[in-house]
Order: C-alpha cells, then structure tokens, then sequence
C-alpha cells in the first residue's frame, strides 16, 4: 500500500530494532509499544496492533512510518474512520498513497458533500496510478446529483485501463439513471461473458429489469448467470430492495472488478485497500463480501475472512459459493461435512451437489464420489442442460472412475463426453493424454491432444500434454521445445518438470534432465518421489509411463 513497510521481522529484537525514530518520547515506553503493535501485527491481531500504533502514534504525531502502520492496520482490521484519519494525516506530510483518493471519495460520497467527492475524484485523476477511474467515479456524482451520467466514451488508444474497466460501468449507470432500454441492450452483448464481474452485473441487473415488467428478460440473465443452480433459486424470496439500481452498488461494482484484479496479478495490500472501499460503499453487496475474504486470506487473516463469508445469507445467489469458498480452506471431510449440511439446506443446488462429489474424492471416498457424478451426469441429461454442462459432469465422472482404477469405464464415459462436446478442449487432452500412456489407439490419442491445443494453446496443461505427445511419438525435439516452454508458465508444476527431464534425456541432455528432475522432486511425495529418485540416479533405463 504505497509506502508502507510491511516487516521487520519475527523475531523481538529484529522488531525492536526497527522502532522508528520518534522525537520527545521516552525510549522505554516506544520500545514496548512498537514492540506490542508489532508483535499483534505479526499474529494477525489487527485490531490490537492499530490500537498499539496509535497510542504510539499520540506520542509521536510527527512519524511517516506509524501513519503508514495505522492506515495499513486499520484497513486489515476494517475501521475504515482509523485509516481516513491515517489518509489525512499523510496528506500532511505530502506522501499519501495511491489508493488515499479513493477512500477520501468513498467519505465524501458517503456523507453525500458532492463537491469533496469530485475534488477526490480530480485528485485521483492527478496523483494515483488509478486515475482511469476518475471519469466514473465522476459520473457516480452526476448520477447522484440526479443528472445524466455523462461517461466520456470508450478510447482503446488513448486510455485502454478506462475502457476496459468501464464496460460494465456504462450499463450500472444505465440502469441507475432509468436508461432500460439502453442498458438491455448491453446486457444481452455480456450475457455470453464468463467473467466473474460480468455475472454480478446480469445478477445485479436481474431485479431491476423484472421490476420494469420484464419477467423473460430477467429470466434468461438469471439462467445465464448462475447455470445449473436456476432450479434452486426458485425458492429464494424476492429481494425487493434491489429493485432500483445504486450508486453505491455501482461503485461497490467497480472496487470489486479492480481488487479481483489485483488479487490475480498478487497485488494484495492495495487489492485489500479496494476490497475494504468497496465493503464501504454498499455493506450488503455479496460480491465485495466474497472479494474481501479472498483479499483478507491472500493477508493470512482465515479466521476474519471466514467470517466475512458467513455474513452471506442462505437467500443470496452468492450463498453457494460462499460455502464453496468457506470448505476449501478446511481438511477435507470438515469440508464434505459443511458442503453437505448446504446440500441439504439447499437441495436443488447442482453446484452444492458438485462440491460434495469433490469433497467426497478429496476425503478418500472415491467410489462413493463417482457415484455422485454419475448422478449429477444423469441429472444433467434430464434436465435438458447446455451440452458444455453435460459434458463437464461426465469429465468429473470419468476422472473418478480412472482415480479408482477403472480405467475402461471411465474411457466410455469420456467418449460420450465428447459426443455430447466434441469441441470440448479439457476432455480432448484428458482423453488423449490417457491413451497415450496406456500405448491405445496412439494416432487418435495424438489427434485428439493436437485439437487440444489448436482449441487453448495458452493451457499450460495441454501445452505439457502436446509435448507428452511428441515424446511418445519419438519426436524429442519438438516436446523439448514445448515442454520448456509449459516450464516457464508453471515452473513448480511436478508433471511438466518430469516430462522434461525425460525428454532432455532422451536427447542427450543429462546434466539438465536431472535438473528437471530434481526442480520435480521438490514436491512429490510416495510413488512418484521413488520414480523420480531413480530417474535422478540412473536415468531413464526403460520405456517410460506415468499411469
């Protein structure tokens, strides 16, 4: 978060030793101080280590680092009035931090002082690497104010983060400013999206549109967004709240798109500042909730994130993924168990059903998950589902049954697959890949790998199975080629560093073959951490296969 210094240390003294210089205090009490907030910081007590730094902070006003300490703990603690007063504060001294403008907007919006909202917004626009945000937040304003929008229009050349991250924007607005038809017309364009922000905008969208009178329209947003669980939905009551568009839903919106983000390019602090804004703006929305816990976790906070998922109502169309999100950080039959118990409470809800399948193979019980494929599989079929669904189900289905050893089965499972998608690139390697290594049928298994990567040549997984390809047809050359290629996506991956080091060896490349093999090694565990150490010590001495 600009300038703030994250660590010192874990240890005392090394935490000691960075006690910033602070005038006229005792060296005693700003040792113990530091020390205490330090050492809450450290534990991930964040309300305790902004309480330490700002007693501290009352005995030293005149410290740039326990400003930059307090806005940071504030944010992770979510007093959103500690860390204004931290921004106002750096203002003072002239370094503030990129997203202060931000959070100075969200004050001002919030207390609805219009002219201190743009004076933010033009602040942004001047100092902050997020100034491509300014014109919206500007047309929040004007929305706000009861005037038309006026976005700027879309400029590819001169301003491309403005038109990218503003697409979704143009249709919030929209909808706040009664513009239905204009707003329809967008929405039918990003329906075929499948982007998290372009799914929160349709399910956003959803009780708006129904409340102008237009039932099927708002229909088909709600299937397109949440797929196999329109079923389940039924039975959730109508949120009449939500039947007009907010600013402060809009904004949340938008410090949610960008946090998300951040998160994917591992920008944490400052995802978690826009995460915590976007919590700020509108404290119901369930997408800022879900954005925050990931941004609390990506900080090593668990225990609030978790509780920040909580907060999701059973009525929310986000609850399923709540629980999602709330199982994956469990031991897997914590999981199972809380997947199951959201089964129940919500029985219609495929993507529940499908987490309890994969928790029941995460579990150990692999027969048992294989049977809740199937049914999900049948249920999909039943129900008319979009081939890719369909598809989808039988992939998990088949990898269950190849997972307890029956291989045949699962190899008719993947070709119905296929049939009911054949472009269908996932199912295509697998299917592919695994003949391969069982030596059947090797043209069509090459193939099927080849239409693969012609589908999603950027898939690192395919990319190690084109390469796979190559080596059991002989051509080394050209796996080595990929495969160094696939290493330098996923350098960790064990599979691919494998594969490497296989066909480094089989052109004569020994020295960097164990290399490969060893960058492998680093994270296997049982029979391949005994195959790998062979192939360490003496190369590879026979024809080689990893089923």
């Amino acid at each position: 978060m600009g300038r703030i210094i994250r660590t010192c240390s874990l240890s005392l003294v090394a935490a000691c030793l960075c006690v910033p210089a602070l005038a006229d205090a005792k060296t005693e009490d700003v040792v113990d101080l530091y020390t205490a907030a330090r050492l809450a910081e450290i534990g991930n007590r964040s309300d305790d280590a902004l309480k330490g730094y700002i007693r501290l902070y009352r005995k030293a006003p005149d410290s740039d680092v326990l400003v930059d300490r307090i806005f940071d703990s504030a944010i992770r603690a979510g007093d959103m009035a500690a860390a204004l007063r931290a921004v106002r504060a750096q203002e003072l001294s002239g370094e503030v931090s990129s997203e202060a403008p931000l959070l100075l907007f969200a004050d001002a919006f919030r207390r609805k002082n219009w002219p201190m909202a743009l004076l933010a917004a033009d602040e942004l626009s001047t100092r902050s690497n997020f100034r491509f945000i300014a014109p919206t937040l500007r047309s929040w304003v004007n929305v706000a104010r009861g005037a038309a929008p006026n976005l700027p229009a879309p400029d590819p050349e001169g301003d491309p983060l403005f038109t990218y991250y503003s697409d979704d924007q143009r249709l919030y607005l929209a909808l706040a400013a009664g513009e239905y038809a204009t707003a329809k017309l967008g929405l039918r364009t990003m329906a075929s999206s499948n982007s998290d922000y372009t799914r929160d905008l349709m399910l956003r969208a959803v009780p708006v549109i129904a409340d102008q009178g237009d039932g099927m329209f708002a229909d088909a947003l709600l299937s397109s967004a949440i797929g196999t669980d329109r079923l389940a939905v039924n039975a959730l009551p109508v949120d009449k709240q939500k039947a007009k568009m907010t600013a402060q839903d809009g904004l949340s919106a938008l410090h949610v798109r960008i946090a998300s983000a951040l998160l994917e390019q591992n920008v944490n602090d400052q995802a978690l500042v826009l995460a915590r804004i976007a919590l700020w703006h509108a404290p119901d929305y369930d997408p800022a909730k879900l954005i925050l816990a990931k941004a609390l976790s990506a900080q090593g906070l668990e225990a609030t994130a978790s509780d920040i998922l909580k907060a999701i109502p059973q009525t929310s169309y986000y609850w399923p993924q709540s629980i999602r999100e709330r199982a994956g950080k469990l031991a897997p039959d914590a999981a199972l168990a809380l997947a199951r118990d959201a089964l129940q409470r919500l029985p219609n809800s495929l993507s529940l059903a499908l987490l309890v399948a994969q928790f029941q193979e995460a579990a150990g019980d692999v027969a048992g998950a294989a049977d809740s494929y199937r049914a999900l599989a049948e249920a999909a079929d039943k129900g008319g589902f979009a081939p890719r669904q369909r598809a989808v189900y039988r992939l998990w289905l088949a990898s269950a049954l190849d997972n307890n050893g029956n291989w045949s089965v699962a190899r008719s499972e993947l070709d119905a697959a296929l049939v009911i998608d054949p472009n269908n690139a996932q199912i295509l390697n697998y299917l592919g890949y695994s003949m391969l290594e069982a030596n059947e049928d090797v043209p069509r298994a090459m193939a099927m790998v080849r239409k693969a990567f012609e589908i999603s040549p950027d898939s690192t997984a395919i990319m190690d199975s084109m390469g796979w390809a190559y080596f059991q047809t002989g051509d080394y050359p050209q796996a080595v080629a990929l495969l160094e290629k696939a290493t330098k996506i996923s350098s960790n991956d064990l599979a691919i560093n494998e594969h490497l080091g296989d066909a480094y060896w089989r052109t004569g490349r020994y020295r960097d073959a164990r290399f490969a093999w060893r960058a492998a090694a680093q994270g296997a565990e049982g029979e391949a951490a005994t195959r790998l150490s062979s192939k360490i010590d003496m190369g590879l001495t026979q024809n080689v296969s990893m089923r």
